[in-house]
């Protein structure tokens, strides 16, 4: 049996009734875990960055700004393509804050506004 159901963005669509516990079982899926990568020049080497999960967003957000941690996003979720390695770490937190916010942090910034739905740079003017 289906019913109409009014979307968030407005939209009536069929949806299919399911029990809350079918709704969970599609919700925890190993297919909605899937996580979406994006290749991104930075600094003459390719880097993989990975899409954060729901907790790993909040930490990556300034609860009185906003803003998004961009050195925290490369030490979180930076990887060297392809595999499970991890290019930065806590140790290297100041030498990132040394560099030069350009092309390339701004590349980056676009592909965390892909990955998490939040705006980075509307988040960086306020």
């Amino acid at each position: 049996m289906t019913t109409k159901a009014k979307r968030e963005d407005d939209v009536e669509t069929a949806a299919p009734r399911l029990t809350k516990d079918e709704m969970r079982a599609k919700i925890f899926s190993a297919q909605s875990m899937n996580r979406k990568t994006i290749l991104v020049p930075f600094f003459g080497a390719d880097i993989e960055l990975r899409q954060p999960s729901v907790g790993e967003v909040e930490k990556l957000l300034d609860r009185e700004t906003g803003k998004v941690s961009m050195v925290q996003v490369l030490i979180d979720h930076a990887y060297v393509p392809g595999t499970d390695t991890k290019v930065f770490d806590f140790a290297d937190l100041d030498q990132l804050k040394t560099l030069p916010f350009n092309e390339d942090m701004s590349k980056v910034a676009e592909a965390v506004g892909q990955l998490t739905n939040v705006n980075v740079k509307a988040a960086e003017k306020n």
